[in-house]
């Protein structure tokens, strides 16, 4: 349980309107950084969002409990660059006149502490006493300062400009761990309470024909928000809060209050993402195949997803939650590399999935420092078993949350059905071969479906329900010609149909007199009505500067004439508008019979 000093009543007293505040460093994500992050990282607690550099904000930090958050810093190494190691806050309103800590090493120092404090980027004071090893259990060291009379907004910096002394860099020393940061406000006049004020959803993916909606928006200001939109054009918001989509894109939509007599100003706002109609999001909710173990040995699939209904399968990994640096609550897909004893590599492989796909993208992380393996990464990307992509990259460590790796790939154009596998293609890095390494996670996969264009897909559809696709002959440069073969029953009625838009049309011209096999039937598009039961083909070309379409067909004869020879003349048998067949010098009706 978090800790509160009685000086700080004390000091509380002093001022007349004063509040006492307390930064616990429990943050509010869930996650945690790494113990000394590499870039400065921002990590949002319960009273300010803290930037740390050569720090952390996490756990079980000098002794101060398992389950108790505290915050961190080292002394300067060469690495940094000569960048001293710190922690700051974010700007904190209503002034500060009192501030104090517990604090104590993350393990055994020696030399002396330099931990200078900042308000506002002013120096304050330091703590400059002899380091000593890190203090087994409570009470651990304290800090107090009075009497600083700050009023309105304030940030608050410490900065460890403690010595390395050591020339071994890879030791982290002078660790400074704090914790219970408390102050007292300070102003003229009683201080408002700031409103609860915040959407129900942070960020929000909408496809382009949704018409309307709504972010709640919780408010205990007395005062009645406004809307804005930051790209009207991506969607507008209404004075009731309520979103018109418009276009593609992604916008701000902020709410805020005005300060009334009760309440302070706020402000909020949500990012939404317009995307298109074959947009897709797997954010592998509901799609876990493990709640204890994270690098399953044998292949499992898991439940679907509520977000895709696609089920995911693994080897050597597992679709959890507690991957990377997501939030704990969240569920991503990670898989490791193959250790010498293992015959497969790892894999995350999806069932299968339809509506084809264009591009992917995805956020990915490893799950752990991997900066020190000799080998990039070699994360082979497939889609129906075809390599597309690779991860390649040097591997380092574990990114903070917000910060992971975005990987990209588009042009894919894979029509129909497909599965999408990630595999880990990395060996073991070691002799240690009970260790975890090459630990690859990813979150957060989009993908544009993709359907190919429909192009020269002519046929029939017989009795207005089955469709009979031409074969196009690619030799013919003049003009467009298609073979339909079909076996037609009698009395079938069929029209020429342009499958890629579902219309039917009229080809060439029918005289009446039953030289085309086939009869016409009553209609605004009238359709042929099949004559005799039988094995027919039919011809479509289309030539001209109106694209105009003849026609032709013939059946299985009775007579004896071969269809070989039939197909090969019946491109040259046009004449006086009348068709006819030539073979070895006769010409034939299509009806057999030689003339």
């Amino acid at each position: 349980m978090k800790k509160f000093f009685l000086f700080a009543l004390l000091f509380a007293a002093t001022a007349m309107f004063a509040e006492v505040r307390v930064e616990t460093f429990d943050v509010k994500d869930g996650t945690v950084t790494n113990t000394y992050v590499s870039t400065p990282t921002t990590k949002e607690c319960q009273k300010a969002s803290w930037t740390v550099f050569a720090g952390g904000v996490l756990k079980n930090l000098g002794n101060m409990g398992s389950t108790n958050y505290a915050a961190v810093t080292r002394a300067m190494k060469d690495v940094d660059n000569g960048v001293y190691p710190y922690l700051e806050s974010s700007t904190i309103e209503d002034g500060i006149d009192s501030l104090w800590f517990t604090w104590n090493s993350n393990g055994n120092e020696s030399g002396s502490w330099n931990i200078v404090i900042y308000i506002n980027g002013d120096s304050i004071d330091a703590i400059t006493s002899t380091a000593g090893n890190k203090i087994a259990s409570a009470p651990f060291n304290t800090y107090s300062k009075g009497g600083l009379n700050i009023d309105g907004d304030f940030t608050i910096k410490f900065v460890n400009k403690s010595l390395h002394n050591s020339s071994d860099q890879t030791k982290n020393l002078k660790r400074f761990v704090i914790d219970d940061l408390g102050w007292t406000t300070h102003g003229s006049a009683p201080i408002k309470p700031k409103p609860t004020f915040e959407f129900a959803e942070e960020k929000l993916i909408k496809k382009i024909d949704v018409i309307a909606f709504t972010n709640t928006l919780t408010n205990t200001s007395d005062a009645t928000p406004t809307f804005e939109s930051s790209v009207p054009e991506v969607a507008t918001v209404a004075e009731n809060g309520t979103v018109t989509i418009v276009g593609l894109g992604t916008t701000i939509i902020t709410a805020s209050v005005e300060e009334t007599d009760n309440y302070k100003e706020a402000e909020a706002s949500y990012t939404l993402r317009v995307v298109p109609l074959n947009f897709n999001l797997e954010t592998f909710d509901g799609a876990t195949n493990s709640t204890s173990g994270t690098y399953l040995a044998e292949p499992t699939q898991g439940t679907p997803s509520t977000a895709t209904g696609i089920k995911w399968t693994t080897l050597l990994g597992s679709v959890r939650t507690g991957f990377g640096s997501w939030p704990a609550a969240n569920i991503a897909a990670g898989v490791r590399a193959k250790k010498p004893a293992e015959e497969n590599y790892g894999y995350l492989l999806s069932d299968v999935i339809s509506g084809g796909i264009d591009s992917l993208a995805f956020d990915w992380n490893s799950n752990g420092d991997e900066s020190n393996n000799h080998f990039n990464w070699n994360i082979l990307i497939l889609i129906n078993g075809d390599s597309v992509g690779i991860i390649d990259a040097a591997p380092n460590a574990k990114q903070s949350a917000g910060n992971e790796f975005r990987y990209t790939l588009g042009n894919l154009k894979i029509d129909g059905d497909f599965t999408i596998e990630f595999l880990n293609r990395n060996d073991h890095d070691t002799l240690i071969t009970t260790a975890n390494q090459m630990r690859w996670v990813m979150d957060n996969l989009e993908w544009y479906s993709y359907e190919a264009p429909c192009e020269g897909q002519y046929g029939i559809l017989v009795d207005g329900t089955e469709y009979i696709a031409g074969v196009k002959n690619e030799e013919q440069k003049e003009w467009l010609e298609y073979t339909i073969t079909a076996d037609l029953n009698k009395d079938q009625t069929f029209v020429f149909e342009d499958h890629c838009t579902g219309g039917t049309f009229m080809a060439g011209q029918d005289n009446g007199e039953g030289n085309y096999k086939f009869n016409y039937t009553e209609g605004e598009n009238p359709a042929f009505l099949v004559p005799q039961d039988g094995h027919f083909t039919i011809y479509l070309k289309m030539y001209g500067p109106d694209n105009n379409w003849i026609w032709t067909v013939y059946a299985d004869p009775t007579t004896g004439i071969e269809n070989a020879a039939m197909k090969a003349d019946v491109r040259k048998a046009i004449e006086n508008g009348q068709i006819v067949i030539y073979r070895n010098g006769v010409r034939y009706s299509l009806q057999g019979q030689a003339f």
